[in-house]
């Protein structure tokens, strides 16, 4: 995301590591796009309470390095990739 040539409204492809740290061979229909950004958002640090029903918490740290910046950004993506959208 902090690539110059970063573009939130292209596809994603995510791949999840095995135990060895070689990626799975599966083609991703947007399951694995929508796993990945669930997990981001549950991870990022900036968010409360169960995982149907987050709210926002004020977090200098994140401000910081503009984390709710980010969040924004994989909000949108969620949304445009047809994963989960925002719970608040």
């Amino acid at each position: 995301m902090g690539r110059s040539n970063f573009a939130p409204e292209k596809k994603v492809d995510a791949k999840f590591p095995d135990d060895y740290g070689i990626s799975e061979g599966a083609v991703d229909n947007g399951g694995s796009t929508r796993l990945c950004l669930h997990e981001i958002k549950d991870k990022i640090g900036i968010f409360e309470g169960p995982s149907n029903a987050k709210i926002l918490t004020s977090n200098s740290k994140a401000m910081k390095v503009n984390r709710y910046y980010y969040v924004g950004q994989i909000m949108a993506m969620s949304i445009v990739h047809g994963g989960q959208s925002p719970c608040f």
